[in-house]
């Protein structure tokens, strides 16, 4: 063998092995990235009432006013979502079969599509704050069910 025909097979092993290397952690950061649509906190953290200065204040243990019942119930969902984020990545994580896997994450896109219209199903009809609120308390509440599922699919495996 050549040097030639040596240093190529070493070049481009070292090359093929970053290669592998760049993909294997693409698919990890799209496996995480996919792992919970966090669409419905993003959107309902830039509502135009969250960007308020009076957020930063607001006593959730004594709210006397719609404004702050909204924004404590927003945040109240805010970190219930990321409660349930943290326990699906952990329950998706520890499934081996692929495609038991896949239809975990299907089933809760799925799930997670039908939080929202529950929640926009049950806030039919009212406007303003107390439509902000039907909606919230509905969308905290199923978040926290799903969240109590996980735990349970966790403890048990």
């Amino acid at each position: 063998m050549t040097w030639l025909h040596q240093n190529f097979n070493t070049q481009t092993l070292k090359k093929t092995t970053k290669f592998i290397a760049f993909v294997l952690t693409l698919a990890l950061l799209a496996n995480t990235a996919w792992a919970q649509d966090t669409s419905d906190v993003v959107r309902l953290r830039n509502l135009s009432y969250m960007k308020l200065e009076v957020v930063e204040r607001v006593d959730c243990d004594a709210t006397i006013d719609n404004l702050s019942a909204r924004i404590c119930r927003n945040l109240a969902f805010q970190a219930a979502d990321a409660k349930l984020n943290e326990l699906y990545v952990s329950y998706i994580d520890q499934i081996e079969n692929d495609s038991i896997r896949k239809e975990e994450k299907d089933y809760h896109a799925a799930w997670v599509a039908h939080r929202r219209r529950l929640s926009h199903q049950a806030a039919e009809g009212y406007r303003g704050h107390v439509l902000g609120l039907i909606y919230l308390g509905y969308m905290t509440h199923l978040t926290e069910v799903r969240i109590e599922e996980l735990r349970y699919l966790l403890e048990g495996e």
